[in-house]
């Protein structure tokens, strides 16, 4: 294989890695645009909010994908349920947060409340997963790794 068709699937590899998150991301879009308000407003803010957070949970099923899977029977469903949970949940929280204010004050804390998701999110859940993550993979890597196994890998590249 050449540099140009490596280049070319490594190209490939980043399209279909896009295109595999957009079933969830058209779910969740379309459940902020005005089926969440439509949930709240019949069910009132918590069952939308809590069946939100148990359906988010379909993150731990993309967990436990196995690394030679496929994308329709391994991905799909835990990126569909994280789409739907997400979707719920993130809307009725910003429902929560504007829905008892003036409209003069309400896209101001639309903003606060949004922002303060992406530092709850991504500031602290990344860090925390992350390092969580590292250490299991680590602690997985050192199991498998005995001096029989060095001695076969050593001879493998040789």
């Amino acid at each position: 294989m050449n540099a140009g068709s490596r280049a070319r699937w490594v190209a490939l590899a980043v399209v279909c890695t896009g295109l595999a998150f957009l079933p969830m991301n058209m779910i969740m879009a379309g459940l902020s645009a005005g089926a969440t308000a439509r949930l709240v407003a019949r069910f009132g803010i918590k069952p939308p909010l809590v069946g939100g957070l148990l359906l988010a949970a379909g993150l731990a099923l993309l967990g436990h994908a196995p690394v030679g899977g496929h994308f329709a029977p391994d991905v799909l469903p835990g990126g569909v349920l994280l789409g739907i949970g997400a979707g719920t949940a993130l809307a009725a929280l910003l429902l929560a947060a504007t829905g008892d204010l003036p409209p003069s004050d309400s896209g101001q804390a639309s903003g606060i409340a949004s922002t303060s998701f992406m530092l709850v999110l991504v500031g602290d859940g990344t860090p925390l997963f992350g390092r969580l993550a590292s250490s299991i993979t680590l602690e997985r890597i050192q199991a498998l790794v005995t001096p029989a196994t060095t001695h076969i890998g050593f001879r493998v590249i040789r």
